[in-house]
C-alpha cells in the first residue's frame, strides 16, 4: 500500500513539473505571437505574466534549439519566420516532453486547435544584373516576375510583405546586405488571401544615384508572414540578390577566363598509384611512387597556387574497383599554398595517414587533389590518388 502511495505521489509530483513547463512555454510562445516580428526581452514576459525569469529563459531556449524561436543576445526573443505552423506535439517535443498528459494540456490552451496555416512562393532566390543607378526597375516588366504569395491553409489569412536585412549566415558569397531595405518596394505589402489562393505584387528596386554604390552586389530577404496576433503564425521567405554591374558569379568566371589565358603551368602525373599502404602510418607518398607529384611553370611570371584534399565530385570519373576515400582530410598536402617561380618546377608533397583499424584493409581508397589559383579563381583540374590498403594479416 505504501508503494502505491508513493508511486501515485512521484506521478502528481511528475504532472505538476509537466503542467509548470508547459504552462510557461505557451505563455512565452503567446506572448511572442502577440509582438510578431519585433524582439521580447525575457524580463518584460516574465513581469507581465508573473513567472519566473530564468524558467522562461530555460524554457525559451529550448524552444530556440527547436527552430520555433530566435534570440539575439541584448535584444531577447522572437518567433522564428521559418515557423510555418506551432501544433501541440511540435511544442511538447521541443521542451522534452513526451507524456500524453502533455498533449492533453497542450490542446486545452487557447488558440491550439486544428487550423492548417502556411504560405508560399514561386519568388524564391531571384539574382539580377546590371541593376542601373538612380533608375527604378520594376522585375514583372522587366523580366515578367511579378512577387506571389499563395495561402495554402483552409481559411483567409491577412498577410504583409516586409523587406529585411538577411541574417549574416544566410548573405551568399560575393554578396552584401543590402545597406537601406527602402531600396526595394513591394507594391501593394499587404494581402487578404482566400485559401488556396495567390496574391501578386509588383517588386521595385531603386539604388540611390551614387557612385559609391556602383559595382556592388546586394543581398536582401522578402519576408511574407501572417498578420494574425494569435498563437498561429506563417510566413515564406525570399532571397533578392542584384548587381549593379556584373554579378560575383560573373566576374568569377571572367577571372576564370582570364587566367586560364595567362597560364601556362601543368601537374604531373595526373594519377598517383600506390600500393601497400599499412593503417595508422603517416606517409610521404612522393616516398613511394616513381614519379612524384610536381607542378612546372612555364610562363613568365609566377603562379601561386592552393591544393585542397576533397570529397570526389560527381564529374570525375572514379577509376574501376576503386572507392571514394570515407574521409579527404586523410589526405593533406605539403605545401598546400605554393607560389612557383617563373620557368620553375615545384614539388608538392601529398601526406596520407589512414586511421589505424582492420576495417580499413584490403580497402581501395580513391582521393581527389583540387588545385585552385589563390585570389578566388577555381579551377576544374584535379589529380587523382589512388590507395591499396594492405589486407588484414593472418
Amino acid at each position: 500500500m505504501n508503494d502505491l502511495m508513493s508511486d501515485k505521489k512521484q506521478t502528481e509530483v511528475a504532472n505538476m513539473k509537466v503542467t509548470k513547463t508547459l504552462s510557461y512555454a505557451m505563455t512565452c510562445i503567446r506572448e511572442l505571437a502577440t509582438q510578431l516580428g519585433d524582439f521580447v526581452q525575457v524580463a518584460d514576459i516574465a513581469r507581465k505574466h508573473g513567472l519566473p525569469a530564468a524558467y522562461c529563459q530555460k524554457v525559451l531556449l529550448r524552444l530556440s534549439r527547436a527552430g520555433m524561436v530566435e534570440s539575439i543576445k541584448g535584444q531577447g526573443f522572437t518567433l522564428a519566420r521559418s515557423v510555418h505552423q506551432l501544433t501541440p506535439e511540435a511544442v511538447c517535443k521541443a521542451i522534452a516532453i513526451k507524456s500524453m498528459i502533455a498533449l492533453l494540456l497542450c490542446m486545452s490552451f487557447p488558440g491550439m486547435g486544428n487550423a492548417v496555416i502556411g504560405l508560399s512562393t514561386r519568388f524564391v532566390d531571384v539574382t539580377l544584373e546590371n541593376v542601373p543607378v538612380g533608375r527604378p526597375i520594376n522585375l514583372r516588366r522587366l523580366r515578367n516576375m511579378p512577387y506571389t504569395v499563395r495561402n495554402r491553409g483552409d481559411a483567409t489569412i491577412e498577410v504583409k510583405a516586409d523587406v529585411v536585412l538577411p541574417r549574416t549566415a544566410e548573405i551568399m558569397d560575393g554578396y552584401q546586405s543590402i545597406p537601406d531595405p527602402t531600396w526595394i518596394q513591394v507594391i501593394p505589402d499587404r494581402f487578404t488571401i482566400p485559401p488556396g489562393q495567390t496574391a501578386y505584387a509588383e517588386l521595385v528596386i531603386q539604388i540611390p544615384d551614387k557612385p559609391e554604390f556602383i559595382g556592388k552586389h546586394y543581398q536582401v530577404t522578402i519576408w511574407a508572414h501572417s498578420m494574425n496576433r494569435g498563437l498561429y503564425s506563417a510566413g515564406t521567405e525570399s532571397r533578392l540578390r542584384f548587381s549593379s554591374g556584373p554579378g560575383p558569379e560573373t566576374l568569377k568566371e571572367e577571372a576564370k577566363q582570364s587566367a586560364m589565358m595567362t597560364m601556362d603551368f601543368d601537374i604531373t602525373p595526373p594519377e598517383i598509384y600506390v600500393n601497400g599502404v599499412e593503417p595508422g602510418k603517416k606517409l610521404n607518398l612522393n616516398d613511394l611512387v616513381q614519379k612524384k607529384m610536381k607542378v612546372t611553370n612555364r610562363a613568365e611570371t609566377p603562379i601561386r597556387l592552393k591544393f585542397t584534399s576533397v570529397p570526389w565530385v560527381s564529374g570525375v570519373l572514379m577509376p574501376s574497383g576503386y572507392e571514394a576515400a570515407p574521409d579527404p582530410s586523410w589526405l593533406t598536402l605539403n605545401p598546400n599554398d605554393e607560389t612557383i617561380k617563373a620557368e620553375r618546377i615545384n614539388t608538392i608533397n601529398p601526406i596520407l595517414e589512414i586511421p589505424a583499424g582492420d576495417e580499413h584493409r584490403g580497402k581501395r581508397y580513391a582521393f581527389l587533389i583540387k588545385t585552385d589559383i589563390v585570389m578566388g579563381v577555381e579551377l576544374d583540374l584535379f589529380t587523382k590518388v589512388l590507395v591499396t590498403i594492405n589486407p588484414k594479416k593472418e
